[in-house]
């Protein structure tokens, strides 16, 4: 029949047939009894499923939120949808060095427009909150600036239409179509400037923690990092504090992945969050559990693999974290292997050690996070007494060696700036 033809086009592989499919099957299904709409609703609902391609999910977002558009979606089906909504609106597949799902998550915001803009807010009222949360965490961490905007679009359209989102209209005004235009700005400005909300605060920092902070893309996890140092930092005397302490066994667990992707995140975010901590405010065991980190990743050989210089890159940056923060350096270092664990001793030397091969990498980067760090370390940890004065010589001469006979230009000019 017309309308089984019209299902099977909203998976097919091109955009436009399943955007014409959509307008064409809510424009029959105006013409029918509203238990036969019901039952194309049904028939759309059983696209959303894992085993499917992300152009049934596009072709069912559309489909719906054409059927919104014309009043025919009943109160009993709004439920039914929005559990399939917030889905949509994260939907996101890798796909070799790249992912997809962005048309999938431009959809699902112009089927929350439609939805808010046309059912009544009795019906919808019990959703709104849900649905403001799931469209802001779009609108400011996706990678796409289509989708960021098509969010934004339709949190204002909510906000209008229900009335009955929290503090809605100061975030429409902090959250609009241009200062999302900058991936940079939404991450860094906007996101901590929302998160003085109490209501939305928890739910966009665990995203960026559960989601962003492990990210396929790499300047999406640095940004992750950033903002959800900048929020944790804005809001230390409220409810952040608390926050930290339930989600630090996840980042330490995370810090040791096999994943390249979830060490490296989650290394930047720790990095971040240490940096700007109080270390007063969390145990002595979660100091040195954070410090002996670095002892953990080398004997695990983490630095190997493809990208392995940005997990020496990251490595750098919690040094420089934790020397910036003070934190207090453990006499031995406890390192899990295979058999049990074995004890390392003196992890100062540890880290310098694993500061003076960086320092010596032949990546450009990897050697100015060491840098970095190597300046901050010693401020911290290098406190020149009679006792250390000795040691930080030798420290020095090694460098001025390797800056004078070294044949590689890469050791030369780390161990010059070293100096």
């Amino acid at each position: 029949s017309a309308i089984d033809m019209l299902l099977r086009a909203l998976e097919e592989r091109d955009t436009v047939v399943r955007w014409k499919a959509a307008k064409t099957l809510s424009l029959l299904a105006a013409r029918l009894p509203l238990p036969f709409v019901n039952q194309i609703i049904d028939s759309i609902l059983e696209l959303f499923s894992p085993a499917k391609e992300e152009g049934s999910w596009h072709g069912a977002c559309l489909s719906l939120a054409e059927l919104c558009r014309r009043g025919l979606v009943i109160p009993r089906n709004i439920h039914r949808i929005v559990p399939f909504l917030h889905q949509a609106l994260v939907y996101e597949v890798r796909r070799g060095r790249t992912s997809v799902g962005n048309n999938v998550r431009d959809s699902a915001c112009f089927l929350a427009w439609a939805m808010a803009r046309v059912i009544h807010r009795n019906v919808l009222e019990r959703h709104v909150q849900a649905i403001a949360t799931s469209l802001l965490t779009v609108a400011l961490f996706d990678r796409e600036p289509s989708c960021r905007r098509a969010a934004a679009a339709a949190v204002q359209e909510l906000v209008g239409r229900q009335g009955t989102v929290p503090d809605g209209i100061a975030i429409t005004a902090l959250a609009d179509y241009f200062t999302l235009s900058s991936r940079s700005a939404a991450f860094k400005d906007v996101a901590p400037a929302v998160a003085r909300f109490s209501p939305y605060r928890q739910s966009l920092v665990n995203y960026l923690l559960k989601s962003r902070s492990i990210h396929w893309d790499t300047s999406v996890r640095r940004l992750s990092a950033d903002a959800l140092a900048k929020i944790f930092a804005a809001h230390k005397s409220d409810d952040m504090e608390a926050w930290l302490h339930s989600a630090m066994p996840l980042l330490l667990e995370r810090c040791l992945s096999e994943e390249v992707d979830t060490r490296h995140g989650s290394l930047l975010t720790l990095s971040a969050i240490v940096k700007r901590l109080d270390p007063s405010s969390i145990s002595q065991d979660t100091q040195h559990s954070i410090i002996v980190l670095v002892v953990q990743i080398e004997h695990r050989r983490l630095y190997r693999g493809r990208n392995g210089e940005l997990v020496r890159e990251a490595v750098c940056e919690l040094i420089e974290a934790s020397s910036v923060a003070a934190l207090e350096l453990p006499k031995v270092a406890q390192v899990s292997k295979l058999l049990g664990h074995i004890k390392v001793g003196n992890v100062k030397m540890r880290l310098q050690k694993c500061l003076d091969e960086n320092i010596r990498h032949p990546k450009k980067n990897v050697q100015c996070a060491a840098l970095r760090a190597l300046g901050a370390f010693s401020r911290c940890y290098h406190v020149v007494t009679s006792n250390t004065s000795a040691a930080m010589g030798k420290l020095v001469a090694s460098y001025a060696k390797d800056a004078r006979s070294a044949q590689n230009v890469a050791v030369r000019r780390g161990c010059l700036l070293a100096i």
